[in-house]
């Protein structure tokens, strides 16, 4: 883990603390805990372009952080 960072036992408790329904945290790479992530893609179209859409979108709010 870096340090500053998201740790195992910070996301533990994180978890821990949270009202959320079961099986919304999973564990990660690195012993982290991990939220769902939801983006609201149910309403889109059942086909690769849409897909590729999605995607590019992800990537791009994980780089604005």
């Amino acid at each position: 883990m870096l340090p500053g960072r998201a740790s195992s036992e910070g996301t533990a408790r994180f978890r821990d603390a949270s009202a959320a329904a079961p099986g919304h945290f999973r564990p990660g790479m690195g012993g982290v805990w991990l939220s769902s992530l939801g983006i609201g893609t149910y309403l889109g179209r059942d086909d690769a372009a849409t897909d590729a859409l999605y995607a590019a979108s992800v990537r791009r709010a994980l780089q604005l952080g």
